[in-house]
């Protein structure tokens, strides 16, 4: 298989894409895209080759957490300068029922811990 992982636009066939899980299914149709222009997610999609059709997806946005919620994590001197500590959620992530249990489950999370690592 020929993997790629590419930012969701309408050029990307989603019309038939089902999960299992209908609300997941339905935020990519619906609501993937109008978040993404919002600026409150970034979607990435998982194709094969140079298909449109995706095979999964996962949704990214960059949060900020409290220090005290992190503080039985980390020593007070690694959290020292912070007020609110910057983290990413992985908001949404599924894989189509097609390629269920071929393990590119793996290969969008590890995709997305990079992009987490190598943002500034």
């Amino acid at each position: 298989m020929n993997l790629k992982i590419r930012k969701l636009t309408t050029l990307h066939n989603i019309s038939e894409f089902d999960c299992g899980e209908e609300e997941l299914n339905k935020f990519l149709r619906r609501d993937a895209i109008r978040q993404q222009r919002n600026c409150k997610n970034n979607c990435f999609v998982l194709l094969e080759g140079d298909s449109f059709e995706v095979i999964g997806f996962y949704t990214l946005c960059a949060r900020s957490l409290p220090r005290r919620i992190l503080k039985p994590f980390f020593s007070n001197r690694q959290l020292e300068s912070y007020k609110e500590v910057p983290v990413f959620l992985l908001g949404r992530f599924a894989i189509d029922r097609k390629y269920q249990n071929k393990k590119l489950g793996k290969f969008l999370l590890f995709d997305a811990i990079k992009r987490c690592r190598e943002s500034d």
